[in-house]
């Protein structure tokens, strides 16, 4: 993908074994994970006498299941399900940490 059709938050794959409770999947499975870039921004607000925050990150919009078999040592088959992320994008969020900052300044 170029930087001209990569939406600014998306799905992105990597190829991983999964572990749970000390059972592995035999082979790697596709995980999936948000990223890209959302809006965010400071602008003084003369009517509050501010800043005003607007923060916004990449999360999933849309999950399903998957169904996988892990196996354990003692060679014991065990059904794990884990989150499939099929969608995402730009979701409002609170600037607390931002506002944190601009609270230790002063």
């Amino acid at each position: 993908m170029t930087s001209e059709t990569t939406p600014a938050c998306y799905p992105s794959v990597s190829s991983e074994y999964i572990v749970y409770e000390g059972c592995r999947s035999e082979e790697r499975v596709p995980v999936t994970k948000c990223e890209g870039k959302c809006a965010t921004s400071s602008i003084y607000s003369a009517q509050a006498n501010s800043m005003e925050h607007t923060c916004s990150c990449c999360r999933e919009s849309k999950t399903t299941m998957k169904d996988i078999t892990l196996m354990c040592p003692n060679r014991q088959p065990k059904k794990h399900s884990y989150l499939h992320v099929e969608s995402c994008e730009c979701q409002e969020t609170d600037c607390d940490a931002s506002q944190a900052a601009e609270e230790s300044q002063r």
